[in-house]
């Protein structure tokens, strides 16, 4: 759990190591804390158009965009809407790159019958009163890769792991 969705995608872009200069793709259509978050780190935002059907990322934007300077991609579920999400993580598959999916406002959505939070490497959700699942606040990240689950376990716990019922703090 999180502070808020924003927080959550924070956290995923300082657990890959996004640092200054590094590019991460983002939907052009999204709330500007999606921005926010990689400016916060000194990198460098990169908008890419959307397909106007679905108001989410073109696969032909994303792929005119990536260049070596590309370290991630953020994909907005447009107004709850997650179509697309699994041609776009082919891509990123393709190109090695790690996909979070801004996922702030579909919680309980699916495409071909996969759920939102178990398709890309990173699911960060908004837990605000505007969301449809709603605690007044906060966030949530989910993720199906151990080792991007042990990263953010230190991220969240202030470097903090629990080994042997105590805790260590590591880098």
């Amino acid at each position: 759990l999180t502070t808020s969705g924003t927080t959550a995608l924070w956290v995923c872009l300082k657990a890959l190591n996004i640092t200054k200069k590094d590019e991460v793709i983002i939907s052009d259509f999204s709330y500007p804390a999606t921005a926010h978050v990689v400016e916060d780190l000194d990198a460098i935002p990169i908008f890419a158009d959307v397909d106007l059907n679905t108001f989410n990322m073109s696969t032909t934007e994303l792929e005119r965009k990536i260049t070596d300077k590309t370290k991630a991609v953020i994909y907005v579920d447009a107004l709850g809407n997650p179509s697309g999400i699994n041609a776009i993580k082919e891509i990123c598959q393709h190109y090695k790159l790690p996909l979070i999916e801004d996922a702030a406002c579909s919680m309980g959505s699916s495409e071909s019958g996969k759920r939102c939070g178990s398709i890309s490497d990173f699911t960060c959700f908004s837990f605000h009163p505007r969301k449809v699942l709603t605690t007044g606040e906060g966030g949530a990240i989910t993720t199906n890769n151990t080792n991007l689950s042990k990263l953010l376990e230190v991220k969240l716990n202030q470097g903090a792991v629990l080994r042997e019922d105590k805790f260590e703090f590591v880098d």
